[in-house]
């Protein structure tokens, strides 16, 4: 048997399995393209990838946008175990189900993350979450996004909220970011910085405890 005879089958499987891999990218390209107006704002925060929350089920067609780009991690939380419910078998007929999911959550406990560790906390009309509450497990330059009037800007400003306004889309919204540390160094380049000294000036920085962003 020849060396072309016995590589061609493998050589057939793997062009197979590279065509599958480039239409699988190239819609997930698409998918990203086709951003929301809200998805696109969030985007422009610097909200591109991590732990994203919505608290409230009724609509989610930005969460599913935002599982779709494979970058982000939604949970939805609800207190209703019936609305759960529906939102999981919706979640499931679009086969996104571990990327995004849906759990019960009650109103009147602590958001179900530790602190500094959620990239985006979107509040949906009419749920009751304690504005302390998403600015705790907010990361650094993590963003609350709320609809409705029950968080209007002066409320997120008071809370500590920085760079603060409302804007519509599909409803009346208003969004803030939780303010970077002073205490807290970035590490931009593989040595800290573009002066390749490879120490932080990290204030905050101690031994671990549990998981951030």
């Amino acid at each position: 048997m020849s060396w072309k005879g016995a590589r061609e089958p493998q050589l057939r499987w793997f062009v197979l399995a590279l065509s599958i891999a480039l239409v699988t990218f190239a819609r997930v390209g698409r998918s990203q393209e086709l951003r929301s107006s809200i998805g696109s704002i969030c985007e422009k925060c610097g909200v591109t990838g991590g732990l994203c929350v919505q608290v409230g089920s009724y609509d989610l067609a930005v969460a599913l946008e935002w599982a779709r780009t494979g970058r982000v991690l939604v949970e939805i939380l609800d207190t209703d175990a019936a609305k759960v419910e529906l939102a999981r078998k919706k979640i499931r007929s679009t086969g996104l189900y571990g990327l995004i999911s849906a759990n019960r959550w009650a109103s009147t406990k602590p958001l179900p993350y530790t602190e500094n560790l959620v990239n985006l906390v979107l509040i949906e009309e009419g749920q009751e979450v304690p504005l302390a509450e998403a600015v705790r497990v907010l990361r650094p330059a993590g963003v609350v996004l709320a609809k409705g009037n029950r968080a209007p800007e002066s409320v997120l400003k008071k809370a500590g909220l920085e760079d603060v306004q409302t804007f519509r889309a599909g409803g009346v919204w208003t969004l803030g970011r939780k303010p970077w540390p002073a205490e807290m160094d970035d590490w931009s380049h593989p040595l800290h910085g573009p002066g390749g000294n490879p120490v932080s000036d990290d204030k905050l920085v101690e031994r671990l405890t549990h998981i951030r962003w």
